[in-house]
């Protein structure tokens, strides 16, 4: 779990500073931020992730996720891997992806974020913006946080 965590967060970095062009080499501590056009310490960490789920997700092979698929066929969580494989290469298969993952874990927000904001790339912006506004009504935990901000960029 903290593992996909880890990499969920990575992927945040796309939707969230999607115009971020510089990374950050792991171990660096980052821009001061009492420099000129520091970025917030969070957005180095979102930025950091974001590069680590780009080079994970340059190895992952989905033919494995689909022999997982025909051993458990009820794993949300394989769904969920698809859908964040899918999303940068098919908004459709990914919110096909995405849809079933939700359907077998309804708790799963995370999997609610990255529908919506795929749903939201895919030209279904009323669908994503419902979705973001249903969780930014939970303020208190980090999906509802991070929907709120989505938000605000609509």
């Amino acid at each position: 779990m903290i593992k996909r965590m880890y990499f969920a967060s990575g992927l945040l970095g796309l939707l969230l500073f999607p115009s971020c062009k510089h990374t950050i080499p792991p171990g660096s501590p980052g821009p001061d931020s009492r420099t000129q056009g520091a970025r917030p310490q969070s957005a180095i960490i979102v930025q950091q992730a974001y590069t680590t789920a780009l080079r994970t997700l340059s190895g992952h092979d989905p033919d494995l996720a689909f022999q997982q698929l025909r051993q458990d066929p009820r794993n949300g969580n394989v769904y969920y891997r698809l859908g964040i494989y899918y999303r940068l290469k098919d908004a459709q298969k990914a919110i096909e992806y995405f849809k079933k993952a939700i359907e077998l874990q309804p708790g799963d927000r995370e999997a609610v974020l990255f529908l919506a904001s795929t749903q939201i790339v895919a030209g279904k912006k009323d669908e994503g913006a419902a979705l973001l506004r249903e969780l930014a009504k939970n303020p208190n935990d980090t999906w509802g946080r991070i929907a709120q901000r989505r938000l605000t960029k609509l």
